[in-house]
């Protein structure tokens, strides 16, 4: 049985509308391109290769971060964006991550999984 990732299937619309982009710097693939990654925060990969187009998010979001240090609101939302790809990113390196199960607990807990604060908020 092969698992279906929902994090690949929009990395490879995003690599290929990246390529696009690229080449005309249309705005509509540029709306496209922010409309993906909003989307890949929202799920958990179920392969290693979303895993690390996750990451490689968190990578840009941290950039992002750092020019928005001055607008409270916009750093809000790009923690908030960071916390997700990292705690879905992790979803998919689960067996890796369980190698270091107090680690993990004290670097990432799960009570700070943004799932988990969604149900209790």
């Amino acid at each position: 049985m092969q698992i279906t990732c929902p994090v690949l299937s929009l990395a490879r619309q995003y690599d290929d509308l990246a390529r696009q982009y690229g080449e005309t710097e249309d705005p509509a693939i540029w709306d496209r391109l922010t409309e993906i990654e909003e989307a890949v925060s929202h799920v958990s990969p179920q392969s290693r290769a979303g895993a690390a187009f996750q990451i490689m998010r968190v990578s840009t979001e941290v950039h992002l971060l750092k020019d928005a240090a001055d607008e409270p609101h916009v750093r809000k939302a790009f923690e908030q964006r960071v916390e997700r790809l990292l705690y879905r990113s992790l979803d998919a390196l689960r067996s890796e991550a369980g190698e270091f199960p107090n680690a993990r607990e004290h670097m990432m807990p799960e009570a700070l999984d943004p799932r988990a604060l969604r149900k209790i908020a």
